[in-house]
């Protein structure tokens, strides 16, 4: 009596995984893959508001020391030196970028220092 219930528990174990779905199994296990986390230990260049943008020669313009109004309200001028320049190497300037936003840059290449260097990431910190 024991061996025939040990039987029909082995065949019910093997029928129930027989009809398990494997393509099913895969495709919930591809959907829940997370892409590796990026750690950047390399500090920006300069993190500070954006105080102009040229869109049309591809440029922006970033001040440490300003605040967000003050990178609103004032024009270049009133800025002097205490500003950085940035080329975007063939790169559309996003409309999310705007006049007051804090960014952090990271520059490529080494050259005089906050002069129209080319920027290598520009990351959004505050609209």
């Amino acid at each position: 009596m024991k061996i025939i219930k040990v039987c029909i528990m082995f065949f019910l174990i093997l029928i129930l995984t027989a009809c398990t779905n494997e393509k099913e199994v895969e495709d919930t296990e591809e959907e829940t893959k997370i892409p590796e986390t990026q750690i950047i230990a390399e500090p920006p260049f300069i993190t500070g508001h954006i105080v102009d943008i040229d869109t049309d020669k591809q440029v922006i313009v970033i001040s440490e020391n300003v605040t967000k109004e003050e990178a609103i309200t004032n024009d270049m001028e009133s800025f002097g030196l205490d500003v950085a320049a940035f080329n975007l190497n063939k790169t559309e300037i996003d409309k999310k970028l705007a006049k007051g936003n804090l960014v952090a840059v990271w520059k490529i290449g080494e050259g005089p220092e906050k002069s129209g260097e080319i920027a290598e990431r520009i990351v959004l910190l505050e609209e």
